[in-house]
């Protein structure tokens, strides 16, 4: 939604609410900025990432003086997007816990994600936050897709691959051939 050509006869700060049908202001659909006595009209605009503005509503401070809005438009917002964070090629060892491999994805409407996990190594198993843990019991490198999934059930994905190697050796010189 764009709000176009915002014209105050005072300098005060001035916000631009969107609410739903049932009249509850919708979280992130809020732009506020200033507004000066210059005869000019400020641009204002409100993103709505779920369609879900009803109407919209211009506050200013309780001594607020009259406000003009003109020119306003409502267009489609971008697609609801997740991008999940490519960690590199991961590595652990047979036989030894894993623990602590947080795995990063984000919404850009800011929505609330879980993670699934296709292809890790046998023992190793991820939370619907994105941590992979576990014991990996197999040697081996695996091709690992992480997908992450917002509240609106739009996903996005990332593969890398997993390698689990044997735990080296450590010999003392007399005990080595």
């Amino acid at each position: 939604m764009y709000v176009g050509d915002l014209h105050s006869s005072a300098s005060e700060l001035v916000t631009l609410v969107g609410y739903d049908v049932n009249g509850t202001p919708i979280p992130g659909a809020t732009e506020t900025l200033p507004t000066y006595f210059s005869g000019a009209y400020n641009a204002m605009s409100i993103t709505d990432p779920g369609g879900r503005i009803s109407f919209f509503q211009v506050q200013g401070s309780a001594n607020a003086q009259c406000f003009a809005v003109d020119d306003v438009a409502f267009s489609s917002p971008a697609p609801d997007a997740v991008r999940v964070t490519n960690p590199g090629t991961l590595g652990g060892w047979l036989g030894r816990p894993v623990a602590g491999v947080q795995l990063t994805a984000a919404s850009n409407y800011g929505y609330s994600l879980t993670y699934r996990a296709a292809g890790l190594p046998p023992g190793l198993g991820i939370t619907p936050d994105g941590q992979i843990s576990g014991t990996p019991q197999s040697l081996g490198s695996w091709q690992v897709t992480v997908t992450a999934t917002d509240t609106q059930g739009t996903q996005g994905s990332t593969t890398f691959t997993y390698t689990i190697t044997k735990l080296p050796t450590i010999c003392k010189p007399t005990t080595c051939s």
